[in-house]
């Protein structure tokens, strides 16, 4: 669920919203978002791309199966290949967020929305000084299933988050039986 904080929800009728991508390349991490301005966020500097970075629309699934988006950045000059194609950029992690600016191009809020791993990055030549990329990135819905030496516990929970509660009845379920399906009282075998 989208929680929208209560400066964006004021102005929601008239904000613009605009995408950021951040790449968290070895030697270090490198943003882009299409605004015309450069924007430092979370010790990023996000430079402007506007009107380049185009996002395939999210398909969701609740399988195991890695959901993949396609992002594809537009009108890049020769400088920006040099960059990239000097880059270690396979399975590099990227975050894309979502930027919320008001009336006089402010940004007011940031939140990310989708988080992967850069698969794929074909590049082709659009124009005699601009190139297109269209970048796979595939998140890790398929590392859910791994097992880790976490144990899920009140405790535990209050690591990740000291309001979240969610856990606080686990101690006590060990010792209850829960019948599952049609195996309770109200079922006789």
């Amino acid at each position: 669920m989208l929680a929208i904080p209560p400066q964006v929800l004021a102005i929601i009728d008239r904000c613009k919203i605009a995408t950021m991508v951040q790449y968290d390349f070895p030697s270090g991490s490198v943003g882009l978002w299409n605004w015309h301005y450069s924007l430092s966020h979370g010790g990023v500097i996000f430079g402007p791309a506007p009107g380049s970075i185009l996002l395939e629309e999210i398909h969701g699934t609740t399988q195991l199966d890695s959901d993949a988006v396609t992002l594809k950045l537009g009108a890049l000059l020769n400088e920006a290949m040099d960059i990239i194609a000097s880059t270690d950029w396979h399975q590099a992690p990227v975050t894309l967020y979502r930027a919320w600016l008001d009336d006089h191009d402010v940004l007011i809020h940031v939140e990310p929305f989708y988080s992967g791993f850069l698969d794929a990055a074909p590049i082709t030549d659009a124009s005699d000084e601009a190139f297109v990329i269209d970048q796979s990135i595939e998140n890790s819905n398929r590392e859910l299933s791994r097992v880790n030496g976490r144990m899920r516990s009140n405790p535990d929970q209050r690591t990740v988050s000291s309001n979240d509660g969610s856990l606080r009845y686990t101690g006590k379920s060990v010792t209850t039986e829960v019948p599952w399906g049609r195996n309770g009282s109200r079922y006789p075998t």
